[in-house]
């Protein structure tokens, strides 16, 4: 006796579920992810440069993409110290 399902299903899902998926690669995560720091570094180093030069630049603005740029670079580093610890747990495992 076949068992009928409770919902019928929905045409779109199956169809989604058969396309092929583009899913980066982790080190394609991490580079994307460094390019962002590089660019929010350099967003927030022009807009310094550009404030000591004299351009009309609002104080809050600045502070915030500095902020930005250091919270950033903060995230990178922990990321980076993660990695380093996870690979050298692999190492201390016996196999």
């Amino acid at each position: 006796m076949p068992v009928m399902p409770v919902l019928p299903e929905a045409p779109g899902i199956s169809a989604m579920d058969n396309a092929p998926r583009s899913v980066p690669g982790f080190g394609q995560l991490l580079m994307s992810g460094l390019h962002e720091v590089d660019a929010s570094s350099r967003a927030a180093t022009s807009a310094m440069t550009a404030f000591a030069a004299g351009e009309q630049i609002s104080p809050h603005e600045l502070v915030i993409g500095m902020e930005q740029a250091r919270l950033s670079m903060q995230l990178a580093v922990e990321v980076r110290n993660r990695m380093v610890e996870a690979y050298q747990e692999l190492t201390r495992m016996q196999i």
